[in-house]
């Protein structure tokens, strides 16, 4: 029995292969810009409710002053009765 040599083609499975890589590669970076459109509205989101809760903080700082100020009044004048 004579034996005879296997010859093993490996270029479409190459082809395949390398194909594959390609759309995942592809479809990746497309998947990464909308992550990064996504981030980038979230990112303006954040930054204006950043904004309306200093706006909110300076306005209870002047709302605690005031009732400070009206507390002193009260004092003084219980004091005097």
């Amino acid at each position: 029995m004579r034996k005879r040599d296997i010859v093993l083609d490996f270029t479409s499975l190459l082809d395949v292969t390398l194909i594959v890589i390609f759309f995942f590669v592809l479809f990746s970076h497309l998947d990464e810009q909308e992550n990064k459109a996504r981030t980038e509205s979230k990112v303006q989101e954040l930054e204006v409710a950043i904004q309306e809760a200093e706006d909110r903080e300076s306005e209870a700082d002047k709302l605690i002053e005031q009732l400070e100020n009206e507390i002193a009044i009260v004092e003084t004048v219980s004091s005097f009765v």
